[in-house]
């Protein structure tokens, strides 16, 4: 096959997604169906590493049923025999071109019979550091072997998941610090001011108005 060339507006309508604050996953929706064109039989699906539960959660596929959502939340990254959390754990992708011959969990094995997928590409996601974010899988309705120009284009799109995740948690934390602070300065007993370049008054805490009876 030929290289895989996702259209620059494409590309350009994810990262204004990432940009805008779009919800997390909603872009990774967008993702997905954009992974999906490069076949009419491959249904694509986002996992999220839940660094806590050390499992990955469920976070996009538009295109599979509901029971494939339940089925595949909260997969043990260390013991579940399933592609995800093979690539999970490696920190490197898993091509099972077929399922008949793969040790995979008798769970997993009746799920795919019963979605009827045949078989699975499943794309680590990293970021900069290499540390795991979750994973981008592909998931076919009959054998397929991968090449190099698919592989790459799996790995092109997991680093637009990489920046999506990212970006997510950032601001989430940045919020939630945000938040903290906040909370912090209108519980102090003291007169708190926050005062811009220009020496302008921006915010003043509820005991600096009260002290000040302003």
């Amino acid at each position: 096959m030929d290289a895989i060339d996702v259209p620059l507006n494409s590309k350009v309508t994810i990262l204004e997604h990432i940009v805008r604050g779009h919800e997390i996953k909603e872009t990774l929706d967008l993702i997905c169906r954009q992974t999906e064109t490069i076949d009419p039989l491959a249904r694509c699906c986002v996992m999220t590493l839940d660094p806590v539960a050390e499992c990955l959660r469920m976070a996009a596929a538009p295109n599979l049923p509901a029971i494939f959502h339940a089925e595949m939340d909260a997969i043990d990254v260390q013991s579940s025999p399933t592609p995800c959390a093979w690539a999970s754990e490696a920190k490197r992708p898993v091509f099972l071109s077929s399922f008949s011959d793969q040790e995979l969990s008798s769970e997993f094995r009746n799920l795919a019979t019963e979605v009827r997928i045949d078989a699975c590409w499943s794309q680590p996601i990293l970021n900069e550091e290499s540390e795991v974010l979750g994973t981008l899988d592909m998931y076919w309705t009959e054998e397929r072997e991968p090449d190099a120009a698919s592989m790459q284009f799996l790995k092109s799109q997991s680093e637009l998941c990489a920046m999506a995740i990212e970006h997510a948690r950032t601001t989430g934390l940045l919020r939630e610090s945000e938040m903290t602070s906040r909370a912090l300065l209108e519980g102090s007993p003291v007169c708190n001011k926050i005062i811009d370049m220009d020496s302008r008054l921006v915010y003043m805490s509820t005991a600096g108005i009260e002290m000040l009876k302003i």
